[in-house]
């Protein structure tokens, strides 16, 4: 019986921004933007030494407030 799996959207990143990213020593974290078909989302860029638990990365994100900028 074949596994099917749900097919994820196409994501782009900017090439200069993930080599920058993947340079860096870990741990690090960045903040930038990624394009999904309707347009530009925020990205939160996370790179430990270790992989997350499956537990932990399951649950997912709720930061619980926003970014703001005043445009200056």
């Amino acid at each position: 019986m074949p596994t099917t799996r749900p097919m994820l959207p196409r994501l782009t990143v900017n090439r200069r921004f993930m080599a920058a990213f993947l340079a860096e020593p870990t741990p690090c974290l960045a903040l930038g933007l990624v394009e999904e078909g309707i347009g530009p989302c925020a990205l939160i860029a996370l790179r430990l030494e270790q992989a997350l638990p499956r537990a932990v990365s399951a649950a997912g994100f709720r930061f619980g407030h926003a970014l703001l900028g005043t445009g200056k």
